[in-house]
């Protein structure tokens, strides 16, 4: 799991990292950020990838503390809706990273909702999305690291 606070790191790695599988018919994912991701008062997840016997709990877990945005099966695999980045600046202002696929895959509904938690900000990803596997998330690094104030 990859998470934008050590807060919400240590709830949902404890909470969900041992009662979710992330299944497809035809097998399962190597990687949690295809079908959730998970943001400061956010969370983007693709429920169809979650097992049935999970899934209500999973989603009752996330609604306590964010506001969920649900993505389909084709927004978590053509378009990459889950692998995106909610980041900050010096300033404290919030962006939310995500490729052009997954600009256009996500509903106006749901950018709107996305909108409310940062500016988005997205770029065309096609050789890491075509080639590599991944996205916009795959290609950043989160720090949780307290700043030194020397």
């Amino acid at each position: 799991f990859f998470f934008n606070d050590t807060a919400t790191t240590e709830i949902y790695t404890e909470q969900i990292v041992g009662s979710v599988r992330c299944v497809q018919e035809t097998g399962t994912w190597d990687h949690t950020n295809v079908v959730l991701s998970i943001g400061d008062n956010f969370a983007v997840v693709c429920t169809e990838s979650i097992d049935s016997e999970n899934r209500e709990s999973v989603l009752e877990s996330l609604k306590q503390t964010h506001e969920v945005i649900e993505v389909s099966l084709e927004q978590a695999e053509q378009g990459f809706c889950a692998n995106i980045l909610q980041v900050s600046n010096q300033k404290g202002d919030k962006f939310i990273a995500m490729s052009d696929s997954a600009y256009k895959k996500f509903t106006e509904q749901q950018l709107s909702i996305l909108s409310k938690h940062g500016k988005i900000i997205h770029a065309s990803l096609p050789t890491i999305e075509e080639i590599g596997g991944g996205s916009a998330r795959c290609m950043l690094c989160e720090v949780f690291l307290q700043r030194n104030s020397a």
